[in-house]
């Protein structure tokens, strides 16, 4: 949970994907990450990962908000792969 477009309202970065499912289940592999925009009151608007810049790959593990040269950023770990850094597009 962040402030992701700096409107002083709080919006959630969504990650997901789990690849050991069963193999009757198949793997979850839908998801390319997600932007839930906050309005204040509860409502929470997507946006899509064309539009915000953040394009998750893999199983997503972690999401931590960070500031590199006073510029935010999100850092991704995901299971078994290499870290992604992602700046605001917003």
């Amino acid at each position: 949970i962040v402030d992701y477009n700096k409107d002083g309202i709080l919006d959630v970065i969504l990650g997901g994907n789990f690849y050991g499912a069963n193999m009757y289940q198949a793997r979850y592999d839908a998801s390319f990450g997600l932007i839930l925009k906050g309005n204040g009151k509860g409502v929470f608007s997507p946006i899509l990962p064309t539009d915000s810049g953040l394009l998750f790959d893999g199983e997503v593990r972690d999401i931590k908000p960070i500031v590199m040269n006073k510029i935010p950023h999100v850092i991704v770990s995901r299971n078994n792969e290499p870290l992604q850094i992602f700046k605001y597009k917003i």
